[in-house]
Protein backbone atom coordinates (compact mmCIF):
# COMPACT_ATOMS: atom_id res chain seq x y z
CA UNK A 1 0.00 0.00 0.00
CA UNK A 2 1.77 3.74 -1.26
CA UNK A 3 0.95 5.49 2.22
CA UNK A 4 3.65 8.61 1.29
CA UNK A 5 0.72 10.46 0.41
CA UNK A 6 -2.81 10.36 -0.58
CA UNK A 7 -3.24 8.42 -3.94
CA UNK A 8 -5.37 10.74 -5.60
CA UNK A 9 -2.27 13.60 -4.38
CA UNK A 10 0.21 11.31 -6.33
CA UNK A 11 1.71 13.06 -9.35
CA UNK A 12 2.07 10.60 -12.71
CA UNK A 13 5.93 10.06 -11.96
CA UNK A 14 4.95 8.92 -8.78
CA UNK A 15 2.61 6.46 -9.48
CA UNK A 16 4.91 5.41 -12.24
CA UNK A 17 7.61 4.75 -9.64
CA UNK A 18 5.59 2.79 -7.40
CA UNK A 19 3.96 0.48 -10.21
CA UNK A 20 7.75 -0.25 -11.55
CA UNK A 21 9.22 -0.53 -8.80
CA UNK A 22 6.44 -3.34 -7.25
CA UNK A 23 5.62 -4.63 -10.90
CA UNK A 24 6.79 -8.05 -10.27
CA UNK A 25 4.44 -8.23 -6.73
CA UNK A 26 1.26 -6.90 -8.66
CA UNK A 27 1.61 -9.32 -11.25
CA UNK A 28 1.88 -12.32 -8.96
CA UNK A 29 -0.94 -10.54 -6.67
CA UNK A 30 -3.00 -10.09 -9.64
CA UNK A 31 -3.74 -13.57 -10.05
CA UNK A 32 -5.61 -13.65 -6.64
CA UNK A 33 -7.53 -10.93 -7.32
CA UNK A 34 -9.37 -12.45 -9.92
CA UNK A 35 -10.34 -15.52 -7.46
CA UNK A 36 -13.11 -15.09 -4.87
CA UNK A 37 -12.15 -17.13 -1.61
CA UNK A 38 -14.67 -19.44 -2.18
CA UNK A 39 -12.80 -20.57 -5.77
CA UNK A 40 -9.64 -20.87 -4.34
CA UNK A 41 -11.17 -22.80 -1.97
CA UNK A 42 -12.71 -25.04 -3.97
CA UNK A 43 -8.95 -25.80 -5.99
CA UNK A 44 -7.87 -28.10 -3.50
CA UNK A 45 -8.51 -31.57 -3.89
CA UNK A 46 -8.34 -32.00 0.37
CA UNK A 47 -11.85 -30.77 2.02
CA UNK A 48 -9.67 -29.84 4.72
CA UNK A 49 -7.88 -27.55 3.54
CA UNK A 50 -10.79 -25.84 1.83
CA UNK A 51 -12.62 -24.95 5.20
CA UNK A 52 -9.34 -24.19 6.99
CA UNK A 53 -8.95 -21.03 4.40
CA UNK A 54 -12.86 -20.24 4.69
CA UNK A 55 -12.47 -20.18 7.84
CA UNK A 56 -9.80 -17.70 7.72
CA UNK A 57 -11.18 -15.39 5.05
CA UNK A 58 -15.20 -15.23 4.00
CA UNK A 59 -15.93 -16.98 0.93
CA UNK A 60 -16.73 -13.68 -1.24
CA UNK A 61 -13.62 -11.94 -0.37
CA UNK A 62 -10.94 -12.06 -3.22
CA UNK A 63 -7.96 -14.58 -2.67
CA UNK A 64 -5.36 -11.46 -2.47
CA UNK A 65 -6.87 -10.60 0.93
CA UNK A 66 -5.47 -14.15 1.77
CA UNK A 67 -2.37 -13.45 0.31
CA UNK A 68 -2.16 -9.95 1.65
CA UNK A 69 -2.22 -11.12 5.10
CA UNK A 70 -0.02 -14.23 5.10
CA UNK A 71 2.56 -11.72 3.77
CA UNK A 72 2.33 -9.21 6.40
CA UNK A 73 2.47 -11.63 9.26
CA UNK A 74 5.85 -13.68 7.16
CA UNK A 75 7.28 -10.19 6.84
CA UNK A 76 6.73 -9.31 10.95
CA UNK A 77 4.80 -6.25 9.85
CA UNK A 78 1.33 -7.59 11.76
CA UNK A 79 1.04 -8.79 15.14
CA UNK A 80 -0.84 -8.47 18.63
CA UNK A 81 -0.60 -5.55 20.41
CA UNK A 82 -0.02 -6.34 24.49
CA UNK A 83 -3.11 -4.89 26.10
CA UNK A 84 -5.34 -5.89 23.17
CA UNK A 85 -7.35 -2.61 21.26
CA UNK A 86 -7.76 -0.99 24.29
CA UNK A 87 -4.64 -0.39 24.95
CA UNK A 88 -3.38 0.44 21.03
CA UNK A 89 -5.93 3.36 21.44
CA UNK A 90 -4.69 4.29 24.80
CA UNK A 91 -1.12 4.82 23.27
CA UNK A 92 -2.44 6.61 20.25
CA UNK A 93 -4.71 9.05 22.85
CA UNK A 94 -1.58 9.66 24.63
CA UNK A 95 0.95 10.64 21.58
CA UNK A 96 -2.32 12.93 20.72
CA UNK A 97 -2.17 14.35 24.03
CA UNK A 98 1.36 14.89 24.59
CA UNK A 99 1.09 17.24 20.94
CA UNK A 100 -1.23 19.42 22.45
CA UNK A 101 -4.71 17.38 21.94
CA UNK A 102 -7.23 17.30 23.53
CA UNK A 103 -10.38 14.39 23.99
CA UNK A 104 -13.61 14.21 24.55
CA UNK A 105 -15.38 11.33 26.05
CA UNK A 106 -19.01 10.06 27.04
CA UNK A 107 -19.96 13.41 23.68
CA UNK A 108 -21.76 11.53 21.26
CA UNK A 109 -21.71 13.29 18.05
CA UNK A 110 -25.21 13.96 16.30
CA UNK A 111 -24.53 16.33 13.63
CA UNK A 112 -22.01 18.07 11.81
CA UNK A 113 -22.48 21.59 11.89
CA UNK A 114 -22.22 23.22 8.33
CA UNK A 115 -22.59 26.70 7.05
CA UNK A 116 -22.84 28.11 3.74
CA UNK A 117 -21.09 24.91 2.28
CA UNK A 118 -18.63 24.44 5.04
CA UNK A 119 -18.15 22.14 7.69
CA UNK A 120 -18.31 24.32 10.71
CA UNK A 121 -18.08 22.05 13.82
CA UNK A 122 -19.82 19.68 16.07
CA UNK A 123 -23.02 19.04 17.65
CA UNK A 124 -23.48 16.74 20.52
CA UNK A 125 -26.04 14.26 21.61
CA UNK A 126 -26.45 16.82 24.94
CA UNK A 127 -27.08 19.78 22.97
CA UNK A 128 -23.68 20.99 22.88
CA UNK A 129 -21.87 22.53 19.98
CA UNK A 130 -18.42 22.55 19.60
CA UNK A 131 -16.49 24.62 16.66
CA UNK A 132 -13.90 23.60 14.48
CA UNK A 133 -11.75 25.38 11.68
CA UNK A 134 -11.53 21.12 9.68
CA UNK A 135 -13.96 18.63 10.31
CA UNK A 136 -12.61 15.07 10.07
CA UNK A 137 -14.39 11.86 10.58
CA UNK A 138 -13.13 9.01 11.21
CA UNK A 139 -16.84 7.35 12.37
CA UNK A 140 -18.82 4.95 10.46
CA UNK A 141 -19.40 6.05 7.09
CA UNK A 142 -22.98 5.36 6.81
CA UNK A 143 -23.82 6.81 10.46
CA UNK A 144 -21.00 10.07 9.10
CA UNK A 145 -23.00 10.21 5.60
CA UNK A 146 -26.68 9.54 6.25
CA UNK A 147 -27.22 10.62 9.93
CA UNK A 148 -24.52 13.32 10.59
CA UNK A 149 -24.66 14.84 7.35
CA UNK A 150 -28.25 14.29 6.99
CA UNK A 151 -27.72 12.59 3.69
CA UNK A 152 -26.66 16.13 2.03
CA UNK A 153 -23.54 14.55 0.17
CA UNK A 154 -23.55 11.10 0.35
CA UNK A 155 -21.65 10.29 -3.17
CA UNK A 156 -23.38 8.12 -5.85
CA UNK A 157 -20.73 4.75 -4.73
CA UNK A 158 -21.38 5.05 -1.25
CA UNK A 159 -24.95 5.40 -1.62
CA UNK A 160 -25.11 2.21 -3.96
CA UNK A 161 -22.66 0.48 -1.70
CA UNK A 162 -25.20 0.99 1.57
CA UNK A 163 -28.49 0.78 -0.12
CA UNK A 164 -28.06 -2.96 -1.53
CA UNK A 165 -26.08 -4.73 1.45
CA UNK A 166 -27.57 -8.08 -0.05
CA UNK A 167 -25.18 -7.08 -3.20
CA UNK A 168 -22.52 -5.88 -1.33
CA UNK A 169 -22.10 -7.91 2.12
CA UNK A 170 -20.09 -6.58 5.12
CA UNK A 171 -18.91 -9.01 7.61
CA UNK A 172 -20.18 -9.24 11.15
CA UNK A 173 -19.76 -11.66 14.29
CA UNK A 174 -21.13 -12.63 17.54
CA UNK A 175 -18.18 -13.10 20.56
CA UNK A 176 -18.66 -14.95 23.86
CA UNK A 177 -15.95 -13.80 26.21
CA UNK A 178 -15.12 -16.16 29.36
CA UNK A 179 -13.00 -15.47 32.36
CA UNK A 180 -12.00 -18.84 33.81
CA UNK A 181 -10.74 -19.49 37.20
CA UNK A 182 -7.55 -21.43 35.78
CA UNK A 183 -4.71 -20.83 33.78
CA UNK A 184 -5.29 -22.81 30.49
CA UNK A 185 -1.66 -23.96 28.46
CA UNK A 186 -1.40 -21.52 25.37
CA UNK A 187 -0.75 -24.48 22.98
CA UNK A 188 -2.30 -22.15 21.00
CA UNK A 189 -3.90 -18.67 20.36
CA UNK A 190 -6.36 -19.11 18.00
CA UNK A 191 -8.25 -22.40 16.78
CA UNK A 192 -10.97 -23.23 14.63
CA UNK A 193 -12.77 -26.40 15.86
CA UNK A 194 -15.04 -28.75 13.63
CA UNK A 195 -18.11 -29.58 15.43
CA UNK A 196 -19.34 -33.31 15.14
CA UNK A 197 -22.63 -32.26 13.75
CA UNK A 198 -23.41 -28.61 12.53
CA UNK A 199 -25.92 -26.15 14.90
CA UNK A 200 -27.93 -23.30 14.15
CA UNK A 201 -26.35 -20.49 15.79
CA UNK A 202 -26.63 -16.92 15.30
CA UNK A 203 -29.00 -17.24 12.04
CA UNK A 204 -26.69 -19.77 10.46
CA UNK A 205 -25.92 -22.98 10.46
CA UNK A 206 -22.47 -23.40 11.87
CA UNK A 207 -19.99 -26.10 11.10
CA UNK A 208 -16.80 -24.42 13.01
CA UNK A 209 -16.42 -22.26 15.95
CA UNK A 210 -13.45 -19.91 16.48
CA UNK A 211 -11.72 -20.72 19.62
CA UNK A 212 -9.18 -17.66 21.28
CA UNK A 213 -6.88 -17.93 24.40
CA UNK A 214 -5.93 -14.87 26.06
CA UNK A 215 -3.32 -16.58 27.51
CA UNK A 216 -0.28 -15.14 26.34
CA UNK A 217 -1.33 -11.40 27.31
CA UNK A 218 -1.21 -11.58 30.77
CA UNK A 219 -2.75 -8.05 30.90
CA UNK A 220 -5.92 -9.71 29.97
CA UNK A 221 -6.61 -11.43 33.10
CA UNK A 222 -5.21 -11.71 37.10
CA UNK A 223 -2.98 -14.46 37.67
CA UNK A 224 -4.21 -18.34 38.07
CA UNK A 225 -6.91 -17.37 35.73
CA UNK A 226 -7.09 -16.91 31.67
CA UNK A 227 -9.98 -15.33 28.98
CA UNK A 228 -10.97 -17.08 26.29
CA UNK A 229 -13.47 -16.15 23.80
CA UNK A 230 -15.40 -18.35 21.00
CA UNK A 231 -16.17 -16.48 17.73
CA UNK A 232 -19.28 -16.88 15.43
CA UNK A 233 -20.27 -15.97 12.22
CA UNK A 234 -23.29 -14.23 12.20
CA UNK A 235 -26.53 -12.88 9.94
CA UNK A 236 -27.09 -9.34 11.25
CA UNK A 237 -30.63 -9.22 9.84
CA UNK A 238 -31.59 -12.13 12.25
CA UNK A 239 -30.14 -11.06 14.98
CA UNK A 240 -31.86 -7.37 14.46
CA UNK A 241 -35.28 -8.80 13.75
CA UNK A 242 -35.28 -10.61 17.36
CA UNK A 243 -37.48 -9.00 20.12
CA UNK A 244 -35.82 -8.26 23.43
CA UNK A 245 -36.84 -11.80 24.92
CA UNK A 246 -35.88 -13.41 22.02
CA UNK A 247 -32.34 -11.63 21.80
CA UNK A 248 -31.93 -12.30 25.23
CA UNK A 249 -32.11 -15.87 25.28
CA UNK A 250 -30.15 -16.25 21.55
CA UNK A 251 -27.63 -14.39 24.05
CA UNK A 252 -27.67 -17.44 26.55
CA UNK A 253 -27.57 -19.68 24.10
CA UNK A 254 -24.50 -18.40 22.58
CA UNK A 255 -22.97 -18.65 26.25
CA UNK A 256 -23.81 -22.25 26.92
CA UNK A 257 -22.77 -23.25 23.54
CA UNK A 258 -19.46 -21.12 23.95
CA UNK A 259 -18.95 -23.47 27.53
CA UNK A 260 -19.38 -26.65 25.92
CA UNK A 261 -16.79 -25.86 23.03
CA UNK A 262 -14.19 -24.10 26.02
CA UNK A 263 -14.46 -27.47 28.32
CA UNK A 264 -14.77 -29.88 25.14
CA UNK A 265 -11.09 -28.45 24.56
CA UNK A 266 -10.04 -27.72 27.38
CA UNK A 267 -11.54 -30.22 30.15
CA UNK A 268 -9.56 -28.37 33.06
CA UNK A 269 -12.14 -25.04 32.71
CA UNK A 270 -15.25 -27.77 33.88
CA UNK A 271 -16.70 -25.93 36.63
CA UNK A 272 -14.72 -22.91 36.44
CA UNK A 273 -15.91 -20.41 34.18
CA UNK A 274 -16.64 -17.73 36.81
CA UNK A 275 -18.14 -15.01 34.26
CA UNK A 276 -18.80 -14.99 30.72
CA UNK A 277 -20.25 -11.62 28.13
CA UNK A 278 -21.62 -12.17 24.97
CA UNK A 279 -21.42 -9.51 21.98
CA UNK A 280 -23.83 -9.87 19.27
CA UNK A 281 -23.87 -7.39 15.83
CA UNK A 282 -26.11 -5.48 18.00
CA UNK A 283 -23.68 -4.64 20.43
CA UNK A 284 -21.41 -3.03 17.61
CA UNK A 285 -23.94 -0.86 16.35
CA UNK A 286 -24.90 0.28 20.18
CA UNK A 287 -21.52 0.78 21.44
CA UNK A 288 -19.74 1.86 17.62
CA UNK A 289 -22.55 2.61 15.49
CA UNK A 290 -21.03 0.22 13.03
CA UNK A 291 -22.89 -0.14 9.64
CA UNK A 292 -24.77 -3.62 10.36
CA UNK A 293 -22.59 -4.34 12.75
CA UNK A 294 -19.80 -4.55 10.67
CA UNK A 295 -15.84 -4.94 12.13
CA UNK A 296 -14.73 -4.45 8.09
CA UNK A 297 -15.60 -3.19 4.79
CA UNK A 298 -16.79 -4.60 1.49
CA UNK A 299 -14.68 -7.28 -0.19
CA UNK A 300 -13.13 -6.80 -3.67
CA UNK A 301 -15.76 -5.96 -6.45
CA UNK A 302 -16.03 -3.49 -9.58
CA UNK A 303 -18.18 -0.86 -7.84
CA UNK A 304 -15.94 -1.14 -4.87
CA UNK A 305 -13.52 1.67 -4.60
CA UNK A 306 -10.21 0.51 -3.79
CA UNK A 307 -9.70 4.35 -2.17
CA UNK A 308 -12.14 6.91 -1.82
CA UNK A 309 -9.90 10.62 -1.14
CA UNK A 310 -12.73 11.42 1.89
CA UNK A 311 -13.39 14.78 0.11
CA UNK A 312 -17.56 15.25 -0.45
CA UNK A 313 -18.35 17.51 -3.16
CA UNK A 314 -19.72 20.71 -1.88
CA UNK A 315 -18.54 20.43 1.32
CA UNK A 316 -15.70 22.15 2.26
CA UNK A 317 -13.77 22.03 5.77
CA UNK A 318 -14.14 17.95 5.81
CA UNK A 319 -12.64 15.14 5.54
CA UNK A 320 -13.81 11.71 5.87
CA UNK A 321 -11.37 8.79 6.74
CA UNK A 322 -11.51 5.58 8.47
CA UNK A 323 -11.78 2.11 6.78
CA UNK A 324 -14.57 2.58 4.42
CA UNK A 325 -12.36 4.83 2.40
CA UNK A 326 -10.11 2.01 1.63
CA UNK A 327 -11.66 -1.29 1.10
CA UNK A 328 -11.32 -3.67 2.66
CA UNK A 329 -10.74 -1.77 5.80
CA UNK A 330 -9.10 -3.30 8.61
CA UNK A 331 -6.85 -1.74 10.98
CA UNK A 332 -3.65 -1.00 8.38
CA UNK A 333 -6.44 0.64 6.07
CA UNK A 334 -7.48 2.57 9.05
CA UNK A 335 -4.54 3.56 9.58
CA UNK A 336 -3.42 4.75 6.24
CA UNK A 337 -6.62 7.09 5.61
CA UNK A 338 -5.58 8.93 8.78
CA UNK A 339 -2.27 9.67 7.71
CA UNK A 340 -3.75 10.61 4.54
CA UNK A 341 -6.36 12.91 6.60
CA UNK A 342 -3.52 14.42 8.36
CA UNK A 343 -1.14 15.10 4.52
CA UNK A 344 -4.64 16.16 3.02
CA UNK A 345 -5.23 19.17 5.74
CA UNK A 346 -1.29 20.27 6.05
CA UNK A 347 -2.00 20.76 1.96
CA UNK A 348 -5.13 22.82 2.69
CA UNK A 349 -2.98 25.24 4.88
CA UNK A 350 -0.21 25.43 3.14
CA UNK A 351 2.12 23.24 5.83
CA UNK A 352 4.52 20.74 5.21
CA UNK A 353 3.21 17.44 6.23
CA UNK A 354 6.15 15.33 8.36
CA UNK A 355 5.66 12.75 10.64
CA UNK A 356 7.25 12.52 13.90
Amino acid sequence: MPIKKPMDMMGPGEGAAFAAKNAGKLMKLSRYGRLTMAEFAAKFKEPLLGRAFLAAIPGYYKASALVATLASMHGGDSGYPLGGSRAFARRMEQKYLDLGGKAFYNARVEKIVVKDGRATGLRLADGREISGDFVISCADAHATLFFMLEDRYTPDVFRNLFDHPESYPTPTSAMVFMGVGCEIKEDCASLTLRRKEPVLLCGRESEAVGLLNYGFDRTMAPPGKTVVACLYEADFDYWNGLDKEEYLAEKEQLKQDAARVLIGRYPEADGKIEVTDAVTPLTYVRYCNAWRGSWMSWGESKDVPRYYPGILPGLDGFIMAGMWTLPPGGLPGAAASGRFAAHRLCAMEGLPFKTI
